[in-house]
């Protein structure tokens, strides 16, 4: 349950804040950003899109810290553009989603679509199993394309949490396949997620859009009724 907000963020473990995603479509759209405030440093995680951009600047003045490290979960508009306001921020994604943010494909980001332009140039490319070290955190890279080619997770081991972007959400939402996505490779994706939350444990999933999913149970059921989903969708398509 989400719980009515007083302020533009809420910690949602130590160290870790939220802050939720603008719902309005089109002019006002951002997707959910995600904090980790740790010892060796601060990484924030789908900055979201223009419409964001007081609740950042509100945020990080209150918790009186900037992100050394930026990174987006994939190479859509509402969770990017808003890369802008930090341009002393490394700027991380996957090569898949760094070649279409910086060629600023309209294809693939669909900035221009919704009427946004940005400036911001990603110079980071995050590796599959690549670990961000904070100290108190350990970011776990997982590649998971499919939504987008681009597309990726962030599983923290100590909290048990996966920020999943546009990957998966709280069902019954499946994600849907856009420019340079593929079905049977986000099927793949599910299938390694569903592996990660039996084997080593997610305990608490925190996706790009909707609610939160907590407990590991509820967890694994989320994901393996989304895999069903999508192996259902895969079977009527030919990607």
């Amino acid at each position: 349950m989400i719980e009515a907000m007083t302020q533009p963020f809420q910690e949602l473990q130590p160290g870790l804040f939220w802050i939720p995603g603008e719902a309005g479509w089109p002019a006002q759209f951002s997707a959910h950003s995600y904090i980790f405030a740790g010892e060796k440093g601060t990484v924030l995680i789908d900055p979201g899109c223009l419409t964001h951009k007081e609740k950042l600047k509100q945020t990080f003045n209150k918790l009186r810290v900037n992100p050394n490290t930026i990174i987006v979960t994939h190479e859509h508009w509402d969770h990017m553009t808003a890369a802008d306001y930090f341009p002393k921020s490394e700027k991380a994604a996957s090569l898949h989603g760094i070649h279409a943010i910086n060629r600023h494909d309209n294809e693939v980001v669909h900035h221009e679509s919704h009427g946004i332009l940005y400036s911001s140039i990603f110079t980071r490319a995050l590796e599959d199993a690549e670990i961000i070290d904070l100290g108190n955190f350990k970011l776990e890279i997982l590649l998971t394309p499919g939504h987008t080619a681009g597309s990726l997770c962030v599983y923290e081991p100590t909290l048990k949490c996966l920020i999943t972007g546009d990957t998966f959400f709280k069902p019954p939402m499946l994600s849907g396949i856009f420019e340079s996505g593929s079905r049977a490779e986000h099927v793949r994706s599910l299938e390694r997620l569903f592996k990660l939350t039996s084997g080593r444990g997610v305990d608490m999933i925190y996706p790009g859009h909707g609610g939160f999913i907590e407990g590991r149970p509820d967890c694994l059921d989320a994901i393996e009724e989304a895999l069903e989903l999508a192996r259902e969708d895969l079977g009527g398509t030919a990607n």
